[in-house]
């Protein structure tokens, strides 16, 4: 297995600029949150179609908001985050992304 060279890199200047940056670092893999905390943009198809061709080759790993708590206990905060993650999973699947990471909250008692 050969190991890759990657890092997080911030989108928070859009899509257009996460591949460039990652190639200019010489990364092979990126990790990143492809929105605010809430709930990802939109994104246009023109947007994602050159997101997807510049990041041919380098495998994308999208990082789930915290907010995300599928062991909460309150019935009404565990349904806004599996909103929340069905929205980013989405998101993450439209733009190729090869692996998501999802921190599993917490409940008190468990």
């Amino acid at each position: 297995m050969r190991l890759r060279l990657g890092g997080h890199v911030s989108s928070s200047s859009g899509l257009r600029f996460l591949p460039i940056i990652s190639r200019a670092l010489g990364y092979s893999c990126v990790q990143t949150m492809i929105g605010p905390m809430y709930g990802y943009q939109p994104f246009s198809l023109g947007d994602v179609d050159y997101f997807r061709t510049m990041m041919l080759g380098t495998s994308l790993i999208v990082r789930f908001p915290y907010l995300i708590n599928p062991c909460e206990e309150d019935k009404r905060l565990r349904n806004i985050s599996a909103m929340i993650f069905r929205r980013f999973y989405q998101a993450s699947v439209l733009l190729g992304a090869s692996s998501v990471i999802l921190y599993p909250g917490i409940r008190k008692g468990l």
